[in-house]
């Protein structure tokens, strides 16, 4: 008796075939959403990886899983179930790191301050509000694709591989939009930009 093969699903199919589930655990069917996990699971972990290393990386595909199924309802499934998993995961990531970083920045300025004796120079205080405040509403006019590689550059510490894990484009994209952005910002700030890494 001769054994049948099943043919491989058109691109078209599959995605219509992964509407189909993604639509079934909308609607709270746990064993739908499951199955979707499962599919997607090896690409998140490999992602995870790349983005917070081996250690981490399973904590971090966990965390992104579970907020994927708490916001499923609100999945409209314009993209791939899958690249909507990876951007949960990249936005743990991301927020992880700033929530770090700020602990780490408030750490250092209170020993700072405590070191000084808690005084702080009021012009010298009100020349730093404005740059900063300069900095952000000119990093706010950047297009968003140069704005996201700098800050990942400049305030996350990322390198350039690493944006480009991120951003899901080559190194030397990342170098160009990184490019640009300081070029401008050095341009509109002048004085205030320093050996083109102003974004503290």
């Amino acid at each position: 008796m001769e054994r049948t093969h099943e043919s491989v699903p058109s691109p078209e199919e599959a995605r219509a075939r992964e509407r189909r589930w993604v639509e079934r655990a909308r609607n709270g069917d746990r064993e739908a959403f499951e199955h979707l996990c499962r599919e997607a699971y090896p690409a998140l972990l490999h992602y995870a990886r790349s983005l917070a290393g081996p250690d981490r990386a399973p904590d971090l595909a966990q965390e992104a899983l579970l907020r994927a199924l708490r916001s499923i309802d609100r999945f409209r499934g314009e993209a791939r179930f899958r690249s909507w998993l990876l951007r949960i995961a990249r936005n743990v990531w991301l927020n992880e790191r700033a929530l770090l970083r700020s602990k780490r920045e408030r750490s250092g300025s209170q020993q700072v301050e405590e070191r000084a004796g808690a005084h702080v120079d009021p012009a010298a205080r009100l020349e730093r509000e404005e740059l900063v405040a300069a900095l952000e509403r000119e990093i706010a006019t950047l297009p968003a694709a140069q704005r996201e590689a700098l800050l990942l550059c400049d305030r996350e510490g990322l390198s350039y591989k690493e944006i480009a894990q991120v951003m899901g484009c080559p190194i030397g994209t990342v170098m160009s939009r990184i490019h640009y952005a300081r070029t401008r910002l050095r341009r509109r700030l002048g004085r205030w930009w320093k050996n083109g890494r102003g974004v503290g």
